[in-house]
């Protein structure tokens, strides 16, 4: 038989490393997948799908802690969307919301400016 040389073998090993490391990732990942359809609802999880199309962190981060609060027997049982919800606002600290400021452009005539205004001083002389 031809022996291979080193680098060779070593090549070899190190292939045979990366693969049982992919696959041991692989196989947590599975596990997670299970354990996460245990804890959540068909609702929740497409909801938490959709959160991690755009936010992955964000996810992850949920997805690890209600696997956190599984193991410690903390969950009283399967989360559904509106509970994911509420659990996703207070890991943030508060909702995020938007708020869109129309900004004047080139083309708006001063005088739609001065009817607002207007309009304004109008509603406060109602509240008098």
């Amino acid at each position: 038989m031809q022996q291979l040389p080193p680098q060779a073998q070593g090549s070899e090993e190190e292939r045979a490393k990366q693969e049982q490391q992919k696959k041991a990732l692989e196989e947590a990942e599975e596990k997670r997948r299970a354990l996460l359809s245990q804890i959540l609802d068909g609702d929740a999880r497409e909801r938490l799908n959709r959160i991690s199309l755009v936010r992955p962190e964000r996810a992850r981060s949920f997805e690890d802690y209600v696997i956190k609060l599984a193991q410690t027997g903390k969950l009283p049982g399967k989360i559904n969307e509106e509970t994911l919800v509420k659990m996703l606002e207070q890991m943030s600290g508060s909702s995020t919301k938007v708020k869109i400021q129309r900004k004047k452009s080139a083309f708006d005539s001063d005088e739609e400016a001065d009817e607002d205004e207007d309009e304004d001083e109008d509603e406060d002389d109602f509240y008098k």
